[in-house]
């Protein structure tokens, strides 16, 4: 019996820095391609673009949401605050709530669905008009440069 709890316990230490090895592995790896490709001009060339219509674009689309999120909030607890007698605190409560607890949510859940639907277009059009193909056949791996 002590020689499994043993042998237990050893093979979960084993798994255990196993798994911290394969972590500094992944690691390196990431930080020689940073070093090595990321850094470069010609991929900060094809980078800023694409930061602009992610982040940029998306300005708006953030904006409005929050805007008409504060709105609802602000008529849906007006007469609670008036229960008791906070009316004036209102607006502070709100634009906290707003900012810090449901605005990154909101951002975050707009980013993900007009980016995610924008680059799937932008593939599937690749895709129809052949220039994955097109890609592959110059010798390209499609899936690293895009």
């Amino acid at each position: 019996m002590p020689m499994s709890l043993v042998e237990n316990v050893g093979r979960r230490t084993n798994d255990v820095l196993a798994s911290f090895g394969d972590f500094f592995v992944f690691a390196g790896q990431a930080f020689r391609w940073l070093a090595t490709t990321f850094f470069t001009k010609k991929t900060w060339r094809l980078l800023l673009p694409q930061m602009f219509d992610v982040g940029v674009r998306s300005v708006g689309v953030i904006a409005i949401t929050g805007a008409f999120i504060g709105m609802v909030m602000a008529i849906e607890s007006f007469n609670q605050f008036k229960a008791i007698g906070q009316e004036e605190r209102m607006g502070s409560i709100i634009n906290l709530s707003v900012v810090k607890q449901i605005g990154p949510v909101l951002a975050a859940v707009m980013l993900a669905g007009r980016i995610g639907g924008a680059l799937t277009a932008e593939l599937g059009t690749m895709n129809v008009t052949e220039q994955l193909d097109a890609l592959r056949v110059m010798g390209a791996d499609p899936i690293r440069y895009l």
